[in-house]
């Protein structure tokens, strides 16, 4: 944790890789004072239970289900509860509808998305593009005004015209 540049450093996470998250301004200082009191025992982990030194997928996401409701986090308009493991999805989906409603090429902007998901492949995160209806409104809306300002790439012959 490297908390003057607001950089996490995030070792064996998915498929063993090591990637780097950027914090955001507003946690350094919550950060911070989770340092500082905290007992150090050595070794690079930063966060730690007070029985292990290091955070289980298991433990974060008891954690989380127990401030899910505190936090206001409900099933409203869901099929289920959120989980910990959606708030990634939740992060994607979200970036990706800001950027198409700013007028961001979001295709350029995909790969550093990608990166900081912690996905492998470029391609891994198209499909939150699908995974939610409020992105691909957006893609339609698009795309129709695309088609209605005649753009038509296809051959003629792709048409059935001018064979």
């Amino acid at each position: 944790m490297d908390l003057t540049a607001g950089m996490l450093t995030v070792r064996a996470g998915k498929r063993g890789r090591t990637r780097w998250v950027a914090l955001h301004p507003s946690t350094l200082a919550p950060l911070q004072d989770y340092a500082a009191g905290r007992v150090s025992y050595g070794g690079a982990v930063f966060f730690r239970t007070d029985r292990s030194d290091h955070v289980s997928y298991h433990a974060a996401a008891s954690t989380f289900t127990l401030l899910r409701q505190p936090l206001g986090a409900t099933a409203h308009g869901r099929t289920r509860l959120p989980r910990i493991h959606d708030l990634p999805h939740r992060l994607g989906v979200r970036r990706i509808q800001t950027w198409h409603a700013d007028g961001v090429d979001v295709d350029a902007k995909i790969p550093a998305l990608a990166t900081y998901l912690g996905h492998a492949q470029v391609s891994d995160v198209y499909w939150y593009l699908s995974a939610v209806p409020e992105p691909m409104e957006l893609i339609s809306t698009r795309f129709q005004t695309y088609a209605d300002a005649g753009h038509d790439d296809q051959p003629d012959d792709a048409r059935g015209g001018n064979r």
